[in-house]
């Protein structure tokens, strides 16, 4: 069986196509710019919803498809899946579309778009429903980094982050097996934290307080506009407002499907040499320290958003809603001594945080 993944180089769609290869599958890895996508030799092939002369080469052959869509025009995939003798296709939907007020909700009119347009056209198909992404947190890693602080609104929101890697078990179990096909399993994190423990849950594995500035959310707004389209910028903040104090419904379906609790983003035991009893977990997704230092000191948020050239090379890094830097895996960037990293792996009861541990008020 072969297996086309989209968003190859993404945080999810990477994660499944290493899961998928660790395995021995016949695995392709769709991605805007196979050069360049440091995939291993054979595997990458050029994939781009927007371009539809590489769909259909893509999945030719193709049985199973794990789809990130960041266009509402599905047309030419649907008809070029069609005709490679139709697909299962796994898509990367959002749980925002069963959630309250999805009618009004730009995030979840997208996504609902996309799983309406997958169903009408016929294909077998999965829909996988996560909410809150873990790697949210990575938001405030430059602060976190230079002044040891982070600054949001809405501190005693409650979310439920789900880890990108249980996402990719879902998906690769969806994959490879039947069980999936017609089903659209929402997926959460183990258990509900607000915005302040994740703060908390950094400072406690830093060793050192990470200060907490409550912004109004005017100015939250402000500063989340900067990367951010307005509409989901207001959408976000509506959404973290309705979960002050407010546990979210959670969900079984990582453990129920997959062999494994969610345990990397649930409770762990405790490292011995994690400090103050924090949680620190092997190393998954792990920054090699020179790119870490690209992204997070002398990447540009502002002009993400509106330099096109600059967007388009993102590519297949974007996942979930809007765009932010890809998570950089340690197979395409390894170090040399590992044990000598720049690097700090922080992880929180269950969201995942990797900043560098650099002196107060440092700058690199």
């Amino acid at each position: 069986m072969t297996v086309l993944v989209s968003g190859a180089t993404g945080s999810v769609g990477g994660a499944v196509f290493r899961r998928l290869s660790e395995q021995g599958g016949d695995v392709r890895g769709g991605t805007r710019r196979p050069d360049t996508a440091g995939l291993p030799d054979g595997t990458a092939v050029a994939f781009d919803l927007g371009d539809p002369a590489t769909l259909g080469p893509a999945l030719d052959g193709v049985q199973r498809v794990f789809l990130y869509a960041a266009t509402d025009e599905l047309g030419p995939f649907l008809d070029a899946a069609r005709a490679a003798g139709a697909p299962h296709v796994v898509l990367l939907s959002s749980s925002s579309v069963v959630g309250e007020n999805a009618a009004s909700n730009p995030i979840a009119q997208h996504h609902q778009h996309l799983e309406d347009a997958i169903t009408n056209s016929g294909l077998p198909h999965t829909f996988l429903r996560p909410g809150y992404f873990a790697s949210n947190a990575l938001r405030w890693a430059r602060s976190v980094r230079a002044n040891r602080s982070v600054s949001l609104a809405y501190p005693e929101a409650v979310l439920d982050p789900t880890h990108e890697l249980d996402i990719a078990d879902v998906a690769v179990a969806a994959l490879t097996e039947d069980g999936l096909i017609g089903r659209a399993p929402v997926l959460t994190g183990p258990a509900n934290l607000t915005q302040r423990q994740q703060v908390e849950t950094i400072g406690s594995a830093l060793g050192e307080p990470v200060d907490l500035d409550e912004l109004t959310p005017d100015a939250a707004r402000d500063q989340m506009a900067q990367a951010l389209p307005l509409a989901i910028v207001d959408t976000l903040l509506r959404l973290l407002a309705d979960a002050v104090g407010r546990n979210s419904e959670l969900t079984d379906e990582t453990s129920r499907v997959t062999p494994h609790a969610p345990s990397r983003t649930g409770p762990a035991s405790t490292s011995p040499t994690s400090p103050d009893g924090a949680t620190l977990l092997p190393p998954r997704t792990q920054w090699h320290p020179t790119q870490a230092r690209h992204h997070w000191s002398d990447y540009d948020l502002n002009r993400s958003s509106r330099n096109p050239d600059l967007t388009a090379d993102l590519g297949d890094r974007q996942q979930g809603s809007g765009t932010r830097p890809e998570l950089v895996d340690d197979e395409d960037y390894p170090s040399e001594d590992p044990g000598e990293a720049d690097w700090t792996l922080l992880t929180g009861d269950h969201c995942a945080w990797k900043v560098e541990r650099y002196p107060r008020n440092t700058r690199r």
